[in-house]
């Protein structure tokens, strides 16, 4: 056991605090997301070209912004793009990626008769 369960034991009042700061933090984090998620929606559409892979990049980039510690961002915007445009572009990469491994070595090659 950590010691601030512990604290947290003896000290309820503690403990009611920081639930209470981690609840207000979580919900700025979402108030800052739903903002920009039509935007990042745009995006990722943009890229993907398939709105279910679109809307799988938004549902990750939030993800990652649950896990991100905000307290150092100066542009949560602006971050939240980069995010969204980096994941999108890796889906992308991995789709062409699975493509061409799944061809037959020698198949592009090949010229069908007219």
């Amino acid at each position: 056991m950590g010691t601030s369960v512990i604290a947290d034991r003896q000290n309820p009042q503690t403990a009611a605090v920081t639930a209470t700061t981690e609840t207000a933090e979580l919900h700025d984090a979402a108030f800052v997301f739903v903002r920009a998620r039509p935007g990042l929606l745009k995006i990722a559409n943009r890229i993907l070209r398939d709105p279910g892979e679109a809307e799988d990049v938004i549902q990750e980039t939030w993800l990652r912004w649950q896990g991100t510690d905000r307290s150092v961002v100066v542009n949560p915007g602006a971050l939240l793009r980069t995010t969204t445009v980096r994941l999108a572009i890796n889906v992308l990469q991995s789709a062409r990626r699975r493509r061409e491994s799944s061809a037959t070595p020698g198949s592009r090659n090949r010229r069908t008769p007219a």
